[in-house]
């Protein structure tokens, strides 16, 4: 706010003013409350005064009167001390009932003394009555108050005279002038130093300069000084402008090119550390912050045991690198970083400057990479096996026609009823009836069904394993979904592990199909793949439990078709739940499994079939996959 805009009730008159006044109204004030609280003092005392000298002046003719059985003298002295100055009741009593009493009370405040009647009788002093005495206060109070009021209001009065005076006063000789200077003062600009102060006042009675002249002389050397100086700065800003013009040109370069190398190390997929000679960090980048946790800000400045702990076992690659002035690098290594376990490779640069010295420290993280690589040696291996099956399947499926064709042609040829059998059976001399009786008596003929019936189980799954090695086709057509998941239940039943302790043979399985489910658009190699992978999961989760079940439903949902697979099994916290379908996420043990098993099956429905897949799952509590395939093309 300019000055020449502070108000007047704002300014060093008026609160100068105000100050003086609130001090005097408060001495003021403090005078007469302690003036008040004396005479009040004095007001009771002498109150107490009155109270004792009626005890002393009255009480005896009061006994007299009382044991005399007087009663006009009683009223009389009564009255007496009825009249006396707040008295407002007087009552005499023999203990009994009431001798005598005049007035009433009415007072609020108000002081009251009993005394005893006492009649001496042959130097005995007997207890003849009580007097009671009732002096009222509120009119000597009231009339206190008023005269402490008047005496405040009149100091008020006369403080509020001294306080205006004291404002004119000021404000005429000091305020308004110091109003007139400060508002020349906040007016002084380069283009204003030409105008010189001037003050409407008298000069100084005694022709000497009092304290304004003083004061204004100083602003007009002031004035005077930053005029002559106003030329010499103008001459030195003009150097100086060219200069911080170079030097702003200077410093964005080297903004520009330290936040481009910032953006260029930040951007890396690797962790980058510079360290100087002392070991001590000197760079940090965006890739080491998230490996470390600590930021830069935090990292530069600390040595590398305090932000980056994995790598102090390897600091002799440090030592190696700065003696020899070469790149040292190691690959493979096993480093625990805030992420979890990496597989990482370590490079370590010695810097070229010839003072100083220092490295810089590259980590790579080739934990996807060692994956992929073992990935792809396991994805050999099932290639081969998975032609080494296919090729076993083909082998085993002729001699299994064989079998059945055997198994049927010894049941045709034991029937009574064909004629060859009954012209075979007479040439040999047998009762074909009797044999079959024979044959019925040890159970032949179900043993023949048993062995046509394993033989045919034989050759579904075998059937089975050859269409699901085939590559599926990425055409979609309508599938029967219950086929398809019966052909994944049957292929899964096949698998036993007696080390894993999972046989799908003790499980009980419990099938809800909807009939009225139309045909789904899919792919049936794909869709037995992922029913598959997610039946064979639950299987190993229930390895260990009693009474092992799992239920398939198939339903429809709107303009989707939805599969449900729920297991009793010992289920999942949500930590592993949220990641089932990451890949490489594996709870088995190392070598027992690669964690792609769900992820290739969450990529078969959500890419593959434009569809959705998620699991519910808590601890104790089993776990459920449920699939939505859209039914007409729709996504999920």
């Amino acid at each position: 706010m300019a000055v020449s805009q502070i108000p007047f009730f704002r300014g060093l008159a008026f609160r100068l003013a105000a100050w003086v006044l609130v001090f005097s109204l408060a001495v003021s004030l403090a005078m007469s409350s302690l003036l008040l609280y004396a005479k009040h003092r004095d007001f009771l005392a002498d109150k107490e005064r009155q109270l004792k000298g009626i005890g002393e002046v009255n009480l005896p003719s009061l006994a007299n009167a009382l044991w005399n059985l007087d009663q006009r003298s009683l009223l009389l002295q009564l009255e007496g001390l009825r009249q006396m100055p707040d008295v407002e009741l007087v009552e005499v009593g023999d203990g009994v009932s009431m001798a005598g009493s005049l007035g009433e009370t009415s007072s609020t405040r108000r002081l009251e003394r009993i005394y005893s009647l006492h009649y001496e009788l042959r130097g005995e002093a007997r207890q003849l009555g009580t007097l009671r005495v009732v002096l009222g206060l509120d009119k000597g109070l009231d009339r206190l108050w008023r005269d402490a009021l008047l005496s405040i209001a009149l100091e008020t009065a006369r403080t509020l005279a001294m306080g205006g005076a004291l404002l004119f006063i000021f404000y005429s000789l000091v305020g308004r002038h110091l109003r007139r200077m400060a508002s020349y003062a906040a007016g002084l600009t380069v283009t204003g130093l030409e105008k010189p102060l001037v003050l409407d006042r008298r000069p100084s009675a005694t022709g000497r300069p009092d304290e304004m002249d003083q004061l204004s002389g100083a602003l007009e050397t002031m004035r005077i000084n930053l005029l002559g100086s106003v030329e010499e700065l103008k001459t030195a800003n003009e150097s100086l402008i060219e200069e911080i013009d170079r030097r702003e040109e200077a410093e964005k370069q080297v903004r520009a090119t330290r936040a481009a190398l910032r953006n260029i190390i930040d951007s890396m997929p690797s962790a980058v550390i510079g360290l100087s000679g002392d070991m001590v960090v000197t760079h940090f980048n965006a890739m080491a912050a998230q490996m470390s946790g600590m930021n830069a800000e935090q990292a530069v400045g600390r040595t590398l045991g305090e932000v980056f702990a994995p790598l102090v076992a390897h600091q002799d690659m440090v030592r190696e690198a700065l003696e020899e002035r070469k790149p040292v690098a190691r690959q493979r290594l096993t480093l625990q970083v805030l992420g979890g376990e990496i597989t990482a490779d370590l490079v370590v640069y010695p810097l070229l400057a010839e003072q100083g010295g220092g490295v810089v420290i590259r980590v790579d993280d080739e934990t996807q990479r060692a994956q992929l690589e073992e990935v792809l040696i396991q994805t050999e291996k099932m290639v081969s096996l998975g032609s080494l099956a296919a090729g076993m399947a083909h082998e085993i499926n002729n001699p299994l026609a064989g079998v059945l064709q055997s198994a049927q042609s010894m049941q045709r040829r034991l029937s009574s009823g064909l004629r060859a059998n009954d012209k075979a059976a007479r040439e040999a001399g047998i009762d074909l009836m009797a044999l079959e009786a024979y044959l019925k008596a040890r159970d032949i003929p179900e043993i023949l069904v048993g062995m046509r019936s394993a033989g045919e189980r034989a050759a579904r799954i075998v059937a089975n394993m050859l269409k699901f090695s085939r590559l599926s086709k990425r055409t979609h057509e309508g599938q029967n979904l219950a086929e398809v998941v019966d052909a994944a239940l049957e292929l899964a039943e096949s698998d036993y592990d007696l080390n894993r302790k999972y046989d799908f043979r003790r499980m009980r399985i419990t099938r809800l199909y909807d009939p009225s489910l139309p045909p789904v658009p899919c792919s049936a190699q794909e869709m037995e793949q992922v029913v598959l992978n997610i039946v064979k999961n639950a299987a190993q989760a229930m390895g260990n439990i009693q009474g092992p079940a799992l239920t398939v439903s198939l339903r429809r949902e709107d303009l989707h078709a939805v599969i449900e697979i729920s297991d009793n099994g010992p289920g999942m916290d949500e930590s592993v739940r949220k990641r089932v379908f990451d890949p490489f996420f594996t709870t088995k043990m190392q070598g027992e499994g690669t964690g792609l098993g769900l992820s290739v099956s969450y990529f078969i429905i959500t890419q593959n079939h434009r569809g959705a897949i998620q699991v519910e799952s808590a601890p104790g509590e089993g776990t459920t996959f449920t699939i939505r395939l859209p039914l007409e093309g729709q996504p999920a």
